[in-house]
């Protein structure tokens, strides 16, 4: 078992769920480690899944930040130090990997190639190419491919996000392999939106975009969101 992997592929194909899968695996109180696979019904294995076992260390992106901060990575580091609280190992998954800092990449590369014992560390990104060759070279890359259309319509179906085969057949075409994009796509409001648009009546030839206080210039019915931050997207 690699002590360090890096799990790459679009949005909403399943990264994180499949490091926390491996984490049950890894921590699951009646199968052995080895076989990788947990039972799902041991406390480890509903404690994983809760997100609430001590040995699971997750860390992720701030939502008002662009990038993962050195703060976070070191504290991180400290609590992977520690021994493990009811299990045998320590298991450290780190959402939004290709935001790394500089910073925060440099003092994450000591525990990557050096990891206290029994830790296992999972970064999930989208892109190896999008990783520090220092990352890269103390990682093993394991990468995900968008899912199938009939995977993905089960996918749908299973956990209750349409309530027909049609309807998931139809949401999986147009969700590109990715379980989020699909979620999306499935929004009540997006489609009355998007019914919305469809039946709008153009503007009128010669008229002139809406003022807006302050100058700024918008041809929809309300001004112009900001951008932010961005977030860190589902598996």
């Amino acid at each position: 078992m690699p002590h360090a992997l890096l799990f790459v592929g679009p949005e909403g194909v399943g990264k994180r769920s499949f490091a926390l899968r491996l984490a049950q695996a890894l921590l699951c109180e009646r199968v052995p480690e080895a076989a990788l696979d947990p039972c799902g019904e041991c406390p480890g294995c509903l404690q994983v899944m809760a997100e609430t076992h001590p040995d699971v260390l997750r860390v992720a992106k701030p939502e008002d930040r662009q990038e993962l901060p050195i703060r976070i990575i070191r504290d991180l580091c400290i609590d992977l130090g520690l021994k493990p609280m009811s299990g045998k190992r320590k298991v450290a998954i780190v959402d939004d990997a290709d935001d790394l800092n500089d910073e925060a990449a440099n003092a994450f590369l000591k525990t990557l190639e050096e990891p206290p014992p029994g830790s296992t560390l999972i970064l999930v990104g989208t892109s190896a190419e999008g990783q520090l060759d220092t990352i890269l070279s103390r990682c093993r890359v394991v990468r995900f491919d968008p899912l199938a259309e009939p995977e993905l319509a089960e996918i749908l179906l299973e956990q209750g996000i349409v309530e027909t085969k049609a309807e998931a057949a139809r949401l999986a075409r147009l969700g590109e392999g990715s379980v989020a994009r699909a979620r999306g796509l499935a929004d009540p409001t997006l489609t009355e939106f998007r019914r919305g648009s469809s039946t709008r009546s153009p503007r009128p030839a010669g008229s002139t975009p809406r003022r807006w206080p302050g100058g700024s210039r918008h041809s929809s019915t309300r001004p112009a969101r900001r951008p932010g931050p961005s977030g860190s997207a589902p598996a």
